[in-house]
């Protein structure tokens, strides 16, 4: 598995089921044999574009050693402080309203950065010339809660809103 995050880095996608469906199309087996084989197999499929990309030396020197520490992270959790996660999640959010304004614009008006992001046809979200307090949606908003704070933030008024 540690190999195939090598590849890709998704954690969803290097479960074991996950693997045995991507490279063998198959369901992964219940037994301990049948998990084995497939672990061997996806290996066999896996392995060369590890060599290809020369990501072998990074897979001995720096994953392996750390199976160990992830293990035990897995197995024992890890324990966060809910102020540092809070203040992370709000300076998270100022980097967003940062670069949402900057790329609103950058594009010279506003629209919904997130169906950008995940190829959904692109609209203009918001009536030019009125005010973020005035303002009238199109279709449903899906993008963050704090576009009208974005709005509203310094030089919001350059994107003619």
């Amino acid at each position: 598995m540690l190999y195939a995050f090598l590849l890709s880095a998704d954690p969803s996608g290097c479960s074991a089921e996950t693997l045995a469906e991507k490279y063998l199309d198959r369901k992964l087996g219940s037994t301990p044999e049948q998990q084995a084989e497939t672990a061997l197999a996806v290996w066999e499929k896996i392995g060369p574009g590890i060599e290809s990309q020369g990501l072998r030396e990074l897979y001995e020197k720096v994953d392996l050693p750390l199976v160990p520490v992830l293990a035990r992270m897995e197995r024992d959790g890890i324990r966060i402080d809910p102020a540092q996660l809070n203040a992370l999640g709000t300076r998270m959010d100022d980097e967003i309203n940062r670069l949402s304004l900057e790329i609103c614009t950058i594009a010279g008006k506003a629209f919904n950065i997130r169906d950008a992001a995940v190829d959904s046809p692109p609209g203009v979200l918001l009536v030019p010339g009125r005010s973020a307090s005035h303002l009238r949606p199109q279709r449903q908003l899906a993008c963050p809660a704090h576009l009208e704070a974005v709005l509203d933030a310094p030089g919001a008024a350059q994107l003619g809103i």
